[in-house]
């Protein structure tokens, strides 16, 4: 049960519960620790996939005391995990960093590679959250090399993808996109629904900041039409948010309105602030075109304290310069001033030359330990090619021996009919065994037939 939960649990989340759900039933009858904290875990994971927020936190708590009074390294590190990830999509970066950090220090006591390269996945999506780009970027990419080693498609994707948002933030969009259908490659390869609706989802964002408004819809289409198929409530919303941001960009308000009051419950049942402030800032956005004043403070008053309180710059960064556009149409210079220096404060932090550089450092050394690894399996693939063809010129070589011996075999041959010796091509006549003998590797012994034993010796 346990193994089949972990086998559906990225293309059939609900019926991966399920399975999870029997497996955890079963550990009651069994008294074995390791077992039943790996059925908790797994259980505590699969609800976490389906957003059944209640039912995670009950089990968290009922099973905390025991993981981390008898697990074992590679369990208590999966658990601090999955507490980050929970920090992690309510935005609330610095809470994760602290868990996972710590989480970190016991990397030597870890068996299992696995657990120890999703920790630094999600280490560098803290970073990341926090803007500190070039820690992100340095976690990220040591992670990917992990990947390599162990051939996990699966968790090569998930860096990828996430390569993909770090660069997106700081507006490298070619490298984004490559990230991204880095990831659609590998989803295809490996069958991962989710995954793909993950990469679509990320694909239509950078070409909304290209404003390539058709294909930006074509790939947030194709997101929620996956993330649907897969019971995705949190790519659902995210689905939903980009179709208001595309009718919104495109000048339908009211299209964009109906978008943003579907995808905003769903996001409030997640506790996934950051999708929260975003939705609350693009319906204030939308107030502010049709000047609607009087609306919009409210709202970005809201997504300002979500921002300061999950200490997101990238938000901080467009939510500045929403306030400074507000205030210059209200002609409040004062305040419309004092945000455009809380805007340039925010953009030195995350664009500094400094963190471009690193970011770019370890782009360029993960882009050689690639063509390296290419090299090396070029080098392989060569070697074994040699080898085939000597191997095909050996086995040439004897099927032209066998040939020649069956020509030799076929031909007509001219037999006295009375000794039965045969004549050679030089005229000589030969005993049949010594013809056949000098010409084939057939050797012969001698008897007697049954016919020839009752003619002449009964």
């Amino acid at each position: 049960m346990l193994a089949e939960s972990r086998r559906l649990s990225q293309n059939s989340p609900k019926e991966s519960l399920e399975f999870a759900r029997q497996a955890y039933d079963g550990i009651f009858r069994r008294n074995e620790t390791k077992l039943r904290i790996d059925c908790a875990l797994n259980l505590i994971s699969r609800i976490m996939r389906v957003g059944l927020t209640l039912d995670r936190d009950l089990l968290i708590e009922e099973w905390r005391e025991e993981i981390l009074a008898k697990g074992s390294a590679d369990q208590k590190g999966g658990f601090a995990n999955m507490l980050a990830i929970i920090h992690l999509e309510r935005a609330e970066f610095t809470h994760a960093l602290n868990i996972l950090r710590e989480c970190s220090s016991t990397f030597g006591e870890m068996v299992d590679q696995r657990i120890r390269t999703m920790i630094k996945i999600n280490l560098a999506s803290a970073y990341s959250g926090i803007s500190i780009n070039d820690k992100a970027a340095q976690w990220f990419y040591e992670a990917l090399e992990e990947t390599y080693q162990s051939g996990d498609k699966g968790l090569r994707s998930h860096v990828h993808n996430n390569l993909g948002i770090l660069h997106r933030s700081v507006l490298d969009l070619p490298a984004a996109i490559e990230q991204f259908e880095e990831v659609l490659k590998l989803a295809a390869e490996t069958e991962n629904v989710m995954m793909k609706a993950n990469a679509c989802t990320n694909l239509c964002g950078c070409y909304f900041y290209k404003h390539d408004y058709d294909k930006a819809m074509q790939y947030s289409q194709e997101a929620y039409e996956l993330n649907i198929k897969v019971e995705n409530r949190f790519g659902i919303q995210a689905a939903l948010n980009n179709f208001g941001m595309i009718h919104q960009r495109l000048g339908d308000y009211e299209k964009a309105l109906t978008y943003y009051e579907e995808a905003l419950p769903l996001a409030t049942s997640l506790g996934h602030k950051h999708a929260i402030a975003n939705i609350l800032k693009n319906v204030g956005d939308i107030h502010m075109f049709r000047k609607e004043y009087n609306q919009v403070l409210p709202l970005y008053d809201k997504v300002r304290g979500i921002a300061e309180e999950t200490a997101d710059q990238s938000l901080l960064n467009d939510l500045y310069a929403a306030y400074v556009r507000f205030f210059e149409e209200c002609e409040d210079w004062e305040r419309a001033v004092k945000y455009m220096r809380n805007l340039l404060e925010v953009k030195q932090l995350l664009f500094t030359s400094e963190q471009r550089a690193a970011m770019e450092q370890f782009r360029l050394k993960n882009e050689m330990e690639q063509k390296e690894r290419e090299h090396g399996l070029l080098l392989e693939q060569h070697a074994l090619l040699t080898q085939e063809v000597e191997e095909r010129k050996l086995i040439e070589i004897e099927l032209k021996e066998a040939l020649s011996k069956i020509k030799t075999l076929t031909e007509l041959l001219p037999v006295c009919s009375h000794c039965k010796k045969i004549r050679d091509k030089v005229g000589e006549w030969h005993q049949i065994e010594y013809y056949i003998s000098t010409r084939t590797d057939a050797q012969f012994s001698h008897g007697i037939c049954p016919d020839c034993r009752k003619e002449h010796y009964e």
